[in-house]
């Protein structure tokens, strides 16, 4: 799913701000398939020879996807962008980067990287010992806590005791789902600590 929000200055000169579309993205989530999403949005509104600056995380494929838009532009014969010029990064998603230094230590990238490759082995074998959990325990407390909130969001089953749980001790205290942490969403660990506690 991309989200799509538009940012501008009305002739009254008040900042508005709207979400313009949120479309599905067929195929890998790589820049030349961003790029005909946002083309046609831009088109669909009228404003594809208007656009201003890009704000997105600092992933790769949104560098990728401003050369393909650019292109696309210019290929309809309109002006385009400089995309270098034009490209902003978003302070959340660096925030979120920094802060996971500062959780987990070293090299964030390099971690999450080991982290999916464990994840394509080890989640497969159902290990509650598997080579991930290992890694994540030894990040201290809140990979202990990453550790038990992937156990219990691992099934439906899983997912249905822990609410069960909570209904039976409870009774009058509203079931929740605890919070997965996650690599893009800026706030996810702090989360995910804060549904445990």
């Amino acid at each position: 799913m991309l989200a799509i929000v538009g940012h501008w200055t009305s002739y009254e000169f008040k900042v508005e701000t709207a979400l313009l579309a949120m479309k599905e993205i067929t195929g890998a989530h790589k820049g030349e398939f961003i790029a005909p999403v946002l083309h046609g949005v831009a088109k669909e509104f009228g404003i594809d020879d208007k656009l201003g600056y890009f704000m997105a995380d600092n992933a790769t494929n949104n560098d990728k996807a401003l050369r393909f838009l650019d292109r696309a532009i210019r290929n309809e014969g309109k002006i385009g962008f400089d995309v270098e010029e034009r490209r902003l990064r978003c302070l959340g998603h660096i925030l979120n980067l920094a802060v996971k230094v500062l959780l987990f230590g070293g090299n964030v990238a390099a971690l999450e990287m080991e982290m999916e490759d464990f994840e394509d082995e080890d989640m497969d074998t159902n290990d509650n010992d598997s080579g991930e959990a290992r890694k994540w325990r030894a990040r201290g407390v809140v990979g202990k806590l990453h550790n038990i909130v992937i156990f219990i969001r691992w099934s439906p089953q899983r997912r249905n005791k822990f609410l069960d749980e909570q209904l039976g001790d409870l009774k009058k205290v509203q079931a929740f789902m605890v919070a997965a942490d996650n690599d893009t969403r800026w706030s996810s660990t702090y989360d995910m600590i804060k549904s445990a506690l």
